[in-house]
């Protein structure tokens, strides 16, 4: 198998659609991290019409609007995400000085996801999984780290296990996304797991992810 499919997918749409975002940390250890299940079809479309909008899409030539349907098709069709859960984690910058309350005056947010620039699969294959609420777990099959400072990082997981069960289905209560700690080793704080309720993701009776 190729991986060039996750690559454009990775690539292809740099936005800033941001389905679930925790804030961490005392106002100067703070960061703010984005998930996006990327192998969901709703949330790929979003991400699309939100470039569209950015790109101001509705002004385009009819030339234009075919050659961008074209370059996008792809990002949007996701055949392997058939099979695969993709997963992206962000870490904004944000620098927000305005006050909320006397013990916390603002937001200074570091780049959490820093330690994996220079990572690779192998480095972090053994450490970064999704559990359901079962305790059952699917582990990394491939990787792509964030390029530059608070910048996306693309994480793949096989939908089934070797007997073809499906890790997350309308019978699962809740399933999580888990980085383990020691990988940000030297940090204030590491990135905490992501919980999510099944029963928010399922659209006519299946799953969406």
């Amino acid at each position: 198998m190729t991986w060039y499919g996750f690559s454009t997918i990775h690539r292809g749409l740099k936005l800033k659609y941001s389905p679930n975002l925790s804030i961490m940390g005392s106002p100067a250890n703070s960061y703010v991290a984005t998930i996006r299940l990327r192998s969901a079809l709703p949330i790929r479309q979003a991400l699309l019409r939100q470039k569209q909008f950015q790109m101001n899409y509705q002004r385009f030539t009819a030339a234009d609007k075919a050659r961008f349907d074209k370059e996008t098709e792809e990002f949007v069709r996701c055949p392997e995400c058939a099979d695969y859960y993709i997963v992206t984690v962000g870490s904004p910058m944000i620098d927000d000085p305005a006050p909320r309350s006397p013990t916390f005056p603002g937001i200074t947010a570091f780049d959490v996801l820093g330690p994996l620039r220079d990572a690779s699969l192998d480095t972090v294959k053994s450490s970064v999984y999704l559990e359901n609420n079962k305790g059952e777990r699917r582990n990394l099959v491939h990787f792509i780290p964030p390029k530059a400072e608070h910048t996306e990082a693309m994480f793949v997981f096989p939908r089934k296990d070797a007997q073809g069960t499906i890790l997350i289905t309308a019978d699962t209560q809740s399933f999580y996304f888990k980085i383990d700690p020691r990988l940000f080793k030297g940090q204030p704080l590491p990135l905490k797991p992501f919980k999510f309720d099944v029963q928010k993701l399922i659209e006519n009776g299946a799953v969406v992810f």
